[in-house]
């Protein structure tokens, strides 16, 4: 390719970058305590140049709040990952496959989900020929608690135990009481 075709490539990219604003997709996802999931963001073709684009996840602000309370989940500056901003709570549990960049593909795996992770998640896209990211992906994570372990066919249930531990007591009264009416009649 000589240098003007790359030249005049570049130059689209760059414009596109600058006047074209992906659509943002939203969704709700669903994850259980401790499993991990995808928080998907696909963009349209072509796909940014990494050189020349920042692609970072963060929370969502919390409209409640007057203070920007966002945090960052995960950073790509041109083409690096930076994960020293990155907060305490997301480190070592945020992958992005940086391969699938050049397809579109901007989701985050994010692993070992807690409940503090019950919330909206955004993906943007910010060009450093532009002054503003575009918003590509919100995500709302809801996140379920893990379901309860099956329960151990040998264990007696809760419930049982109380039933069985009343009706002895009830039978325990009742042969006191008859033992006090019987000794009242014999005059003993």
């Amino acid at each position: 390719m000589s240098n003007m075709a790359l030249a005049n490539k570049m130059i689209w990219i760059l414009q596109l970058l600058l006047c074209a604003v992906p659509l943002s997709m939203a969704s709700q996802i669903n994850a259980t305590v401790g499993q991990s999931v995808l928080l998907p963001c696909f963009i349209p073709p072509p796909p940014p140049h990494l050189g020349v684009t920042r692609v970072y996840w963060q929370t969502a602000k919390d409209s409640r709040d007057s203070e920007d309370n966002t945090l960052v989940v995960h950073f790509i500056n041109m083409g690096v990952e930076e994960l020293q901003d990155q907060a305490l709570q997301y480190q070592n549990r945020t992958a992005m496959d940086l391969s699938q960049v050049a397809a579109g593909n901007l989701s985050l795996e994010l692993r070992y989900v807690t409940e503090a992770d019950n919330q909206t998640t955004i993906c943007c896209l910010h060009s450093i020929t532009k002054l503003s990211p575009n918003e590509v992906s919100r995500i709302t994570l809801m996140v379920l608690p893990k379901p309860d372990a099956a329960p151990d066919p040998q264990s007696f249930p809760g419930w049982a135990t109380g039933l069985l531990m009343g009706a002895l007591l009830l039978v325990l009264a009742c042969g006191v009481i008859f033992y006090k009416v019987h000794q009242r009649r014999t005059g003993q």
